[in-house]
């Protein structure tokens, strides 16, 4: 009762004897349905006059006492319960902070004086809302530029790293490598020339036979050094199936 009213644990005794004013005049199964004031007062109680406890309270001011024509003709004050034979209510004045006596008194039972209040926001109206569209923000220049160059730059990064992109290794021309074009080259026949300009790779056609040497050496297919066939004593590739017994 006194967490419903929103009243402290000072109004504990009006609480208890409420309590027990509303018990004394409840029907109970034990006595056969009826209230213990029907078997101690041989009727049956009216209970018309029961409010509920901690309720507010309008008390009546007689004329007599209001000071002016103007004045308030009534009270607010907090119902704590009955007064003991009597047919007054007992209230609360939070003002005096004194509990009076009164017959004349209008109840507003739904709301609670002494309880905190606690405002409840109204749930959202789906037709109330307003769909709002933010603008898309345009790319600047300078974001423009900035993309232009990380493109490049990773353009440059996958020509460096991949290796199909990288030059090939210069070859000597397979014209310029007969054994009677210069006596260095026919004394030094059996094996590979080295030149600066070449990068350090040895003088050699690449082909991998002689016999299937295309007519025109440029548009043969040269193979690395690692895969070329052996050369003999006179510059002559061997190849492997066509070794004499």
């Amino acid at each position: 009762m006194l967490h419903t009213a929103g009243l402290t644990f000072g109004f504990w005794v009006e609480a208890v004897r409420t309590a027990v004013h509303v018990r004394n005049r409840s029907p109970s199964r034990v006595i056969d349905w009826k209230t213990p004031h029907e078997l101690t007062m041989s009727r049956v109680p009216d209970i018309d006059y029961l409010r509920v406890f901690g309720c507010k309270a309008y008390v009546n001011v007689p004329k007599k006492k209001r000071s002016h024509k103007f004045e308030s003709q009534s009270l607010e004050m907090t119902f704590i319960g009955y007064e003991p034979n009597s047919k007054g209510y007992r209230l609360w004045d939070k003002n005096t902070r004194t509990i009076k006596v009164s017959t004349d008194v209008t109840f507003d039972e739904s709301s609670f004086p002494a309880k905190p209040h606690i405002i409840a926001l109204p749930a959202p109206n789906p037709s109330d809302q307003v769909s709002v569209q933010l603008p898309i923000p345009v790319p600047s220049s300078d974001d423009e530029e900035d993309d232009d160059d990380s493109s490049n730059s990773s353009d440059q990064s996958s020509i460096h790293r991949s290796p199909r992109n990288r030059p090939g290794t210069p070859y000597a021309s397979p014209t310029g490598s007969s054994a009677s074009s210069s006596p260095q080259s026919s004394s030094n026949a059996g094996s590979p020339v080295y030149t600066p300009s070449d990068g350090g790779e040895p003088e050699n056609t690449g082909y991998a036979n002689p016999a299937h040497t295309p007519e025109d050496p440029n548009n043969a297919i040269r193979l690395p050094p690692y895969q070329q066939l052996p050369t003999d004593a006179q510059g002559i590739q061997i190849d492997s199936f066509n070794i004499p017994a």
